[in-house]
């Protein structure tokens, strides 16, 4: 037992007794008291920490303060007068309580008997402990015959806003990369120089770079040529340029890509081809195409079959003659195939109970890296069978789809990113929002129709949580504990706010105003609360009334469903592809038609008495949905939606009135809208970092 002020800590038992009551403290936490109990008096530096805590793992400064912090509360100690802990400015942190060793049965009073065999004890513990803390580090970087177990990670870029998307210049040490800040339009790229450290910016011209691809240098002249995707207006290519003189010059198109959406793209230069995977706006699979730049020729390539996302992810191998593809289905469950480039043998590979964005081969060629389940923030080395998966990196932040490997044959490059969203107001008077609500990445606002109330997803307490938000106060407070992680797609309250509908890609649930006024946070979502499955991603729910609920999905064969609680499912028209209505003016329902995006509307009780909507009496409101809506809604006989223009998000809002202006309203960033009476609140994108890093053995 060691005392430490008023403290007693139960080392064997990983216990901290305060007055004879044990006080609730994280392993971590525990972790770092035994670390200053083992130095006492001694400055403890920030990477000391990091090395112990995390293993050398990268880390934000953000969750260092954080566990500081935390101990300091803990111990009931003001860093402005501390007792316990003491900063050391610009260095670390020391522990300046004295502390004692005693034994545990004689705790009472009797750690004041003999100083000299309490000291004596003291400095035996401590060693044991050095020594307990020096096998136990040992054991967790031993390898166990395994491949890449970074010590460490390093920060390569360190620059305000978010630095993303490295790309390795073969045969040389420098590095491109595209760096997005906040209020900042256009993307910017940068080159820099890994042994220096000299980073440059390259001006692009007006040139819209939204997807960096390769950079080759000519072995002659030193040239460096970069292929990228360009975007202007609606137009959409994939270009190659010269860097000449810190500048971009000589943009030559090399094939356009206007009428899809793509998913990554590798520059094979050996081979003067390009491999990309794409899809079309309106479907939901990848397939993966191959381009000949010597010919102009695009090809499709030999692949898995493309259901669900389909083939949204590749790469290829270090000896340019396999393909590792990412092949996900409908229920986001990710499966690896290897396809031969010459033979066009194709192989299964192991498959993974979650969705992988993004996988790449190890330098051998043999085993892979990719992205650990979340809400982890882990890259995982493994064989293509996954039978010898251990972790490589573990960071704080999200990981970005940036992994590439170095060209030192033994590490690899990837990106982190940082953004926080808050759930603000947006106001028709000056198109600013105002009003901050929130500060750790709120989103998916829901507002109440008759309280001063809203739901919201946060992860204010590290998984996605729902939280019940005051708009009067702006406090809010916790209302579930889920164990299993959710990505939320929408959350929507029914119009006598009894119901909340929560959606997350492929599901719907339920959950009764009951379950929200718990004042412990155990709302949970089970098979019983769920009310619809989608094999495909849904892009929209509404209420229809009370107890009818409109689903939209991405299944072009049954885009709209009409539910209710009992799962009685109705399909309707195919005509129709989304169905919605307004609260404020619950006369009529809207619908938008699939083939031309114009909306429509109908009476409300002649489509209840025929909910299929086959042969319904419509009205054309004159209104086409432009390409590439999201997140419809209507409200007070205005229609609301998201929309996304040269990498700018919008809501725009346009009155069915003939009459009525429309407003277009600038965000930074969108995760999630919703209008009521109240006005209109949005997750607007706060900040954004992130950076680039590089993983570091033991032996560099």
């Amino acid at each position: 037992m060691i005392k430490l002020g008023q403290f007693c800590v139960d080392i064997t038992h990983g216990k901290l007794i305060h007055q004879g009551t044990e006080i609730a403290i994280e392993p971590k936490l525990f972790q770092l008291l035994l670390l200053f109990i083992e130095r006492p008096n001694q400055v403890l530096t920030r990477e000391a920490i990091i090395e112990r805590l995390w293993l050398g793992r990268y880390v934000t400064d953000n969750a260092m303060n954080k566990q500081i912090a935390n101990l300091r509360k803990i111990l009931n100690d003001d860093p402005k007068n501390a007792t316990y802990i003491q900063t050391v400015p610009k260095i670390g942190y020391r522990l300046i309580c004295p502390i004692e060793a005693f034994e545990k049965e004689t705790a009472s009073a009797e750690h004041t008997n003999n100083s000299k065999n309490s000291q004596t004890l003291l400095f035996s513990t401590i060693f044991s402990l050095i020594l307990l803390s020096i096998l136990l580090f040992t054991l967790l970087k031993h390898d166990n015959g395994q491949l890449d177990k970074p010590s460490h990670t390093l920060e390569i870029t360190r620059q305000a806003g978010q630095e993303h998307s490295p790309r390795i210049i073969p045969s040389t040490n420098q590095l491109l990369y595209l760096r997005e800040q906040l209020n900042q339009k256009n993307t910017e790229l940068w080159l820099k120089d890994l042994t220096s450290g000299q980073a440059s910016k390259i001006a692009l011209n007006n040139v819209s770079m939204f997807k960096l691809i390769a950079g080759i240098q000519d072995d002659s002249t030193k040239q460096v040529s970069v292929y990228f995707a360009h975007q202007a207006q609606k137009q959409c290519y994939v270009v190659k340029a010269q860097v000449i003189h810190q500048k971009l010059e000589n943009l030559t198109p090399l094939f356009d890509c206007s009428e899809m959406v793509l998913g990554n793209i590798y520059f094979d230069n050996n081979k003067n081809h390009l491999f990309y995977s794409a899809r079309l706006p309106e479907q939901t699979s990848f397939q993966l195409y191959e381009y000949d730049l010597n010919t102009n020729q695009i090809s499709l390539l030999f692949q898995p079959s493309p259901l669900g996302m389909g083939n949204h992810a590749f790469d290829v191998s270090p000896d340019g003659e396999r393909m590792l593809i990412m092949n996900t289905n409908s229920k986001r469950n990710t499966q690896f195939y290897v396809l031969h480039l010459t033979t066009n043998q194709l192989v299964k590979h192991q498959q993974l109970d979650y969705f992988v964005s993004e996988a790449i081969w190890h330098h051998d060629g043999k085993h892979v890296y990719y992205f650990a389940p979340p809400p982890s923030h882990q890259i995982l080395l493994a064989d293509l069978e996954g039978k010898t998966a251990h972790s490589v990196v573990s960071v704080s932040d999200f990981l970005s789809r940036d992994m590439i490997r170095h060209n030192d044959n033994k590490s690899i490059l990837f990106s982190t990113r940082s953004p926080n969203f808050s759930n603000q107001w947006l106001t028709n008077s000056n198109d600013k929002l105002i009003i901050n609500n929130s500060t750790v990445y709120d989103i998916i606002p829901a507002l109440f129709h008759h309280e001063n109330r809203y739901i919201f997803s946060s992860k204010r307490s590290g998984k996605s949580q729902l939280y019940l938000g005051n708009l009067a106060n702006g406090n809010a407070v916790v209302l579930s504990n889920f164990e299993q992680y959710y990505v939320f797609q929408f959350i929507q309250l029914s119009p006598d706010d009894k119901t909340l509908l929560i959606a997350t890609q492929n599901n719907v649930w339920k959950i009764s105003r009951a379950a929200l006024n718990r004042e412990n946070p155990t709302l949970s979502l089970t098979e019983e609360e769920k009310i619809f499955t989608s094999q495909s991603p849904i892009t929209n729910i509404d209420w229809i009334d009370n107890h009818t609920v409109a689903v939209t999905s991405l299944n072009q064969k049954s885009p709209a469903i009409i539910t209710t609680y009992s799962n009685n499912n109705q399909t309707l028209d195919l005509r129709w592809k989304q169905l919605l209505l307004d609260h404020k003016s619950p006369e009529h329902v809207y619908l938008i038609e699939q083939t031309t995006n114009r909306l429509f509307k109908a009476k409300l009780e002649e489509f209840k008495q025929q909910l299929t909507a086959e042969n319904l009496p419509v009205i054309d409101t004159g209104f086409v949905m432009p390409r590439g809506y999201i997140h419809l809604k209507i409200f007070n006989k205005n229609l609301y939606y998201a929309t996304r223009q040269q990498g700018d998000y919008f809501i725009v809002k346009t009155p069915l009135n003939s009459n009525g202006q429309s407003s277009k309203h600038l965000l930074q960033g969108y995760y999630g809208y919703d209008v009521a009476e109240h006005g209109v609140m949005v997750s607007h994108l706060e900040s954004l970092g992130g950076d680039i890093h590089r993983t570091v053995g033991t032996d560099d």
